[in-house]
């Protein structure tokens, strides 16, 4: 897509400068005649060097109509309009829409991602209402509500729109499932991407398993405004779709089923759960991003994910923090020498954390309790094996483990994380056990780990 016409600062209107602003596979790049802001003309000739510019707001009128550029950046020469010069910007996101104020908020923000409607699945057309006066084309609606979610930050809701399209030579019908924000408040558009669709996208894909790419994203700045349409830099349309075009129960973390009957429950649940652990989530499906993935890259992201789970939920110590203290002064006190003595007292007091083998433990123990099956009685090996390997990962240890085994232990960790997050956004331990005992996934990784069968 290209839209070329006039572009300009904000409160610069009277000093445009004429080029184009090119979307596609590679991203975002506007292409000018001339700098947006050149360098005023001294009376002495002087020559020119590219300078760092950074503007956070541009807009522009084009053949393709209104458009606000956010984040435009660029090492222009500073040459005007009209001086022959081509300056050339990237641009982080672009909106097809004029501005109603700059930088622009937004109250409204609606957007897909993939796998929603193989996810979802919502029912064919049934009675469809005739639209009057809609789009062009579009002559029956049908919307069906999944789940709807008031927060302290905004209402969240899931649908599915199918439309009836015809033409004076076809007829199709068209199905869209899309998440709907409103938040309490007009935010900008990075507030957005970061507090909804980077939260909302993750929870798809950890209940898909399976990494999913935002396909469409559109903002509104007031009730009474249009929809604008947002293209961004760092688009998802850049990955290649990594799960099957149709996702079965048995592929599935969370089932349609479930989702149906405790959506909003499973919605607000995980929104709270980003805010606690950001960390855990990003280290937990951040990896499935990566292809291919290295083997030590892999297990040392799921074991720190471990660990940062284990800290968000309990964060204590080895030992009482006044029992440690009292350890660490008898210790310092018979050190003769000041340097030593400073220096034992700097490790000592900060060596109260649990041995990595046991928050390993007792998250087997604690996914046990929130419903995961196959587990061995005792997962003392399987504990140890990992915390080795990390080890030799970060430190440069030894581990016995060979490259396959620990492959299926990093399988099984994985799926212990699942389960206690599970029980964390609502899913009760019965259905974690349910749900566990129907994916395919987990009953291969279970098989290869030599867990017990139920």
């Amino acid at each position: 897509m290209t839209a070329t016409g006039r572009w300009w600062l904000p409160g610069k209107e009277n000093k445009p400068a004429t080029g184009t602003l090119h979307i596609d596979a590679v991203g975002l790049s506007l292409e000018l005649d001339g700098a947006l802001d050149p360098i005023e003309p001294a009376e002495v000739p002087q020559s020119y060097s590219p300078t760092w510019v950074e503007h956070e707001t541009v807009l522009g009128e084009t053949n393709a109509g209104f458009f606000t550029l956010l984040n435009v950046l660029g090492m222009p020469f500073g040459l005007p309009p009209g001086s022959g010069t081509t300056e050339t910007y990237r641009v982080q996101a672009a909106i097809e829409a004029a501005s109603l104020e700059c930088p622009p908020r937004y109250s409204h923000l609606i957007f897909s991602t993939d796998y929603l409607a193989q996810w979802i699945r919502p029912e064919g057309p049934k009675a469809m209402p005739v639209v009057e006066g809609g789009p062009y084309g579009v002559i029956a609606q049908r919307r069906q509500n999944f789940c709807s979610v008031d927060l302290t930050e905004g209402k969240v809701e899931l649908y599915a729109l199918t439309s009836t399209k015809t033409s004076q030579y076809s007829a199709s019908i068209e199905t869209q499932v899309t998440w709907e924000v409103t938040p309490n408040a007009p935010a900008p558009l990075h507030v957005l991407l970061q507090n909804w669709v980077g939260l909302l996208q993750n929870l798809v894909s950890f209940a898909t398993l399976s990494p999913n790419r935002v396909v469409d994203i559109r903002v509104r700045e007031a009730a009474d405004t249009p929809l604008a349409r947002v293209h961004l830099e760092l688009r998802g349309d850049q990955l290649q779709a990594s799960a099957p075009s149709h996702l079965w129960d048995h592929t599935l973390l969370l089932t349609p089923a479930v989702m149906r009957n405790q959506g909003t429950q499973i919605i607000a649940g995980w929104i709270r759960l980003s805010a606690e652990m950001p960390t855990v989530i990003a280290r937990l499906l951040g990896r499935e991003y990566q292809s291919p993935i290295v083997l030590e890259y892999d297990v040392s992201s799921v074991v720190q994910a471990a660990e940062g789970l284990h800290i968000a939920l309990w964060n204590r110590p080895s030992i009482p923090a006044e029992q440690h203290a009292t350890r660490v002064r008898d210790c310092v006190q018979a050190i003769v020498d000041p340097g030593l003595r400073a220096w034992a007292d700097q490790v000592l007091t900060n060596a109260n954390g649990l041995p990595l083998r046991t928050r390993l433990a007792e998250l087997v123990e604690h996914s046990r309790e929130a419903g995961c099956p196959h587990l061995p009685e005792d997962a003392g090996d399987f504990c140890k094996a990992l915390a080795n390997y990390r080890n030799l990962v970060s430190h440069g240890t030894r581990a016995s483990a060979g490259i396959s085994e620990i492959y299926w232990q990093a399988r099984g960790l994985t799926w212990v994380l699942r389960a206690i997050m599970l029980g964390q956004i609502g899913l009760r331990p019965e259905q974690v056990r349910q749900q566990f005992l129907l994916n395919t996934e987990y009953q291969q990784a279970a098989h290869q780990l030599g867990w017990p069968k139920e």
